[in-house]
């Protein structure tokens, strides 16, 4: 099926391994350019690499926390240096850990806030304008099941993945008439 990818950039988050990686594989066999990002440099890079040379698309490896602001901008610079602007983004952070609300303290908050909300608002923020500028572009959220009914033990993650299909549905209102699909995946548990 063409899903008219070809030559497009897109921006894949949490893709050493794992989901991440097999969004960033879709892309690439679809014939977009893909830039992978995560904080592990070694494995993506291996990452990066391997998938280049099994689909013939071009893949870059560009390291970046998602929790630092500053990495963000670096890693958004980069990939549009390299690549040209981002097409398609897909936002993919690991999860809080587990616990109560016992359990917690407001640095567990914010750090799960920072992972997982704040990362989704601060990677759009670097795309969505040339995204409106050209009339074109998809912003791609992963999210959970969690958003339709919490997991018990998750309360962090059921907090801040519900905040970011929040921001997304007011996006999708916002950008939508102007050329720019939002859209949320919510996967079950993965194993």
């Amino acid at each position: 099926m063409e899903l008219g990818l070809a030559d497009k950039v897109a921006w894949v988050h949490g893709a050493s391994s794992g989901l991440g990686l097999a969004g960033a594989r879709a892309l690439a066999r679809a014939g977009a350019q893909v830039a992978l990002s995560a904080r592990r440099a070694d494995e993506l890079e291996r990452s990066a690499r391997a998938l280049g040379d099994e689909t013939g698309a071009r893949c870059l490896a560009v390291p970046c926390d998602v929790t630092d602001v500053a990495q963000i901008e670096r890693a958004a610079a980069l990939v549009t240096q390299q690549l040209g602007p981002v097409d398609v983004l897909v936002a993919n952070a690991g999860g809080p850990p587990p616990g109560t609300f016992e359990s917690f303290d407001d640095d567990d908050l914010y750090a799960a806030f920072t992972l997982t909300t704040a990362s989704a608002w601060r990677l759009s923020k670097q795309v969505v304008p040339a995204m409106v500028e050209r009339g074109s572009g998809c912003l791609i959220y992963i999210t959970s099941s969690a958003t339709k009914e919490v997991i018990p033990g998750l309360l962090l993650s059921n907090m801040m993945r519900a905040a970011v299909v929040g921001m997304a549905k007011t996006l999708s209102k916002e950008l939508g008439p102007r050329g720019v699909r939002v859209v949320c995946l919510a996967p079950g548990r993965l194993h």
